[in-house]
């Protein structure tokens, strides 16, 4: 299950970027700045305390509403795809509610920018392929698909691979140059 945040007794005051994942399916990923505490702009950004569900195959933390499914929040359909595709703990069982917001890994009880490879997948890549490494070819990845429109799509095929193709053991939406 996700991890709230320690509680922090001094304030960051570094600026980082950080990419909001909307609730609303319509609303795209933007990239953002967070200045200042960045706990408060995070449970601003959330709407309530935050959980941390982290992403290391993509360098990068989660940050979602810990109370969000249990208060009737939107249901944040992109970011539960993000964490049951990328932390298998989750997979099956956290649900994500509100908005959500993805910084890079923290290094030293900082935060750090979001990288700017997952930066360019989730808001201005326009073509997605989904790779997969099964269990008995590891660290070999194989196309499973591409042409995808939307790394949402993308996403959701993938995840239902992890969860019903047990001999997968991991997958990988990459953006794909058509130009």
């Amino acid at each position: 299950m996700a991890q709230p945040l320690p509680e922090l007794h001094h304030a960051w005051h570094e600026r980082v970027a950080a990419l909001v994942i909307p609730a609303q399916k319509a609303d795209p990923v933007r990239l953002t700045v967070l200045e200042g505490q960045q706990i408060r702009a995070l449970q601003r950004l959330v709407r309530g305390t935050s959980a941390s569900i982290g992403l290391p195959a993509l360098k990068a933390t989660l940050h979602i509403n810990e109370e969000g499914a249990e208060q009737g929040l939107p249901t944040n359909d992109r970011a539960r795809l993000l964490a049951w595709a990328h932390a298998p703990a989750e997979r099956g069982k956290t649900q994500v509610a509100a908005d959500a917001v993805i910084l890079g890994p923290a290094e030293g009880g900082r935060n750090r920018s979001v990288p700017a490879e997952l930066s360019q997948l989730l808001v201005s890549a326009q073509h997605f392929q989904l790779q997969a490494e099964y269990r008995d070819r590891p660290g070999i990845w194989l196309d499973t698909s591409d042409g995808w429109t939307s790394w949402h799509e993308a996403y959701t095929l993938a995840v239902g691979m992890l969860m019903h193709n047990h001999r997968i053991h991991d997958i990988r939406v990459r953006p794909v140059d058509r130009g």
